[in-house]
């Protein structure tokens, strides 16, 4: 479906140039583009036979004088691919009922997963006669835990206070 897409911007650029393009300010983009070719020649040294920049690259670069680009690909995908009258308009009519199926198909809603990292605190308390013991025991409470469908990637003990709420230790 994909090629669907493609064949309708290429023809919305066709017909986009069509309405806003004339021989004049053809010519006037190609004088553009000359000079452009001439004057990065002259900056860099080189031959100016030697195109740096195709002219179709200059004019998605720099436009067409005067009156600037089509929209790109993704912005016509979000614009006039979703005017189904303006489409129709474009497409030959052969092609505009495998339009219609891929509009259907990008309706339809999909399954997607998502991996989302969090940094979070999770808190215990454990008994132990010493600092090293405590963060021990911190972590195997920690394992053992349940944190429902979070899946740890990575832990670190990032501190022990005592009961009275001093800090002891901190990473």
């Amino acid at each position: 479906m994909d090629n669907i897409k493609a064949i309708a911007y290429e023809l919305y650029k066709i017909d986009w140039k069509n309405g806003r393009i004339t021989n004049q300010i053809e010519k006037d983009t190609y004088n553009n583009y000359i000079e452009y070719l001439d004057e990065t020649a002259k900056n860099n040294e080189i031959d100016h036979t030697f195109y740096p920049v195709s002219y179709s690259n200059y004019i998605t670069e720099f436009g067409f004088a005067g009156v600037g680009i089509y929209s790109g690909f993704d912005e016509f995908l979000d614009n006039e691919y979703q005017d189904k009258d303006y489409i129709k308009s474009i497409l030959p009519e052969h092609l505009y009922e495998t339009y219609l199926s891929d509009k259907e198909d990008t309706n339809k809603e999909k399954t997607y997963s998502a991996s989302i990292k969090c940094d979070g605190r999770y808190y215990v308390e454990v008994r132990a006669r010493s600092i090293e013991e405590a963060k021990e025991k911190a972590k195997i409470k920690f394992q053992e835990c349940d944190i429902g469908e979070l899946e740890c990637v990575d832990s670190c003990i990032v501190n022990i206070t005592d009961e009275n709420g001093n800090f002891l230790y901190e990473a």
